[in-house]
C-alpha cells in the first residue's frame, strides 16, 4: 500500500485512507536518464498504470507527474474515470526533458519521478520511481537503451577533420585515389582502402590506450569525445570506436560499434547496406 499524506509529513488535502490502500499506480520508467536521450526525443516513461481495487468508480481524475531534482516539466493529465475492480494504462508518455539542466551535470545524480494521482485537491495514489541522471557525456550501458550509445558519435566534431585529411594523404601516398567518397565508386576494394586509410591515421595520431572501467559494457562509462580525446591523447576502446566510427561516418560509410565482454571495436560495412 501507499503511504498515506500523513505518512508523508502532509497537512492538507488528507488522502482517504481506504481508497489509498486499494488504489495503485504501477510504472516503467528507464532507470538511468541522460543528455543523449533528451537530444533524440527518448520517452522516459514507457508506461503507467492505475489499477483501481475498490468497488465504486474513480472519475475525474487528473495524474500529475513531476521529478526531484527538475529535470523534467511537470506535467498533468486528465483521466475521465477508472471503473470499479479495474485497471487504466497509458502507453510512452511524452515528457518535456530539460536540456539546460540534463546538459550541465557533470557528474552523477540520484533522483526521482514521482506520480500522484488526484480527484479535485483529494490525492488517491502516489508512486516514487528513483532514477540515475547521467552527466552529459555518459552512456548508460547495455542495461539501458544501448543504442543511444549511437548518439556520443560525432562526426561532425572540427578533430574528426584532421584525421581524415591525413587519411586521404595516406591513400595519396599508397597510390589510391585520395577521395573519401564512401560508396560511390562501387568497389569494396576501394572502400577497404580507405578504412585502412582512416585506421592508420587514428594509429598515427599518438593516442595513449588506457583501460575502461571494470563491467563498462553494462554499467556504462563516460565517453571522451573527440576534442577531449585530442587534448589528453588518452582514450578506451570505447572512445576509439566512438572516434572512428565518427571518422567512417564523416568519410560516407556505414560503421558500427561491437560490444563484447570487456571491449569495445569499431566495425564497417565494405559494400551500403
Amino acid at each position: 500500500p501507499f503511504p498515506t499524506n500523513r505518512q508523508e509529513g502532509h497537512q492538507g488535502n488528507p488522502m482517504d485512507n481506504e481508497t489509498a490502500l486499494v488504489t495503485e499506480i504501477k510504472v516503467e520508467t528507464n532507470s538511468r536518464v541522460n543528455f543523449a536521450m533528451q537530444q533524440n526525443d527518448v520517452p522516459v516513461v514507457q508506461a503507467v498504470r492505475i489499477e483501481n481495487r475498490t468497488s465504486n468508480d474513480l472519475g475525474d481524475l487528473q495524474l500529475r507527474i513531476t521529478s526531484d531534482p527538475g529535470f523534467l516539466v511537470p506535467l498533468t493529465m486528465q483521466i475521465a474515470s477508472v471503473g470499479a475492480s479495474s485497471s487504466y494504462s497509458l502507453p510512452e508518455i511524452d515528457l518535456e526533458l530539460s536540456p539546460k539542466f540534463l546538459g550541465e551535470i557533470t557528474e552523477r545524480i540520484r533522483g526521482q519521478f514521482r506520480f500522484e494521482l488526484l480527484r479535485g485537491e483529494q490525492l488517491l495514489a502516489q508512486h516514487v520511481e528513483p532514477v540515475l541522471l547521467l552527466a552529459r557525456d555518459e552512456w548508460s550501458g547495455l542495461s539501458v537503451l544501448p543504442e543511444i550509445l549511437a548518439a556520443f558519435v560525432t562526426p561532425n566534431h572540427p578533430a574528426i577533420d584532421g584525421l581524415l585529411r591525413d587519411a586521404a594523404d595516406l591513400l595519396g601516398s599508397w597510390g589510391h585515389d585520395t577521395s573519401l567518397s564512401g560508396y560511390q565508386s562501387g568497389q569494396p576494394r576501394h572502400v577497404y582502402a580507405m578504412v585502412a586509410a582512416i585506421y592508420a591515421a587514428v594509429q598515427r595520431s599518438g593516442i595513449t590506450y588506457v583501460n575502461p572501467p571494470a563491467s563498462f559494457e553494462n554499467e556504462g562509462q563516460r565517453i571522451r569525445l573527440p576534442g577531449r580525446i585530442a587534448g589528453s591523447q588518452l582514450a578506451t576502446c570505447l572512445d576509439l570506436s566512438a572516434l572512428a566510427a565518427g571518422c567512417l561516418e564523416q568519410a560516407g560509410l556505414n560503421s558500427l560499434i561491437v560490444l563484447v565482454n570487456g571491449h569495445a571495436v569499431c566495425g564497417v560495412w565494405l559494400q551500403d547496406e
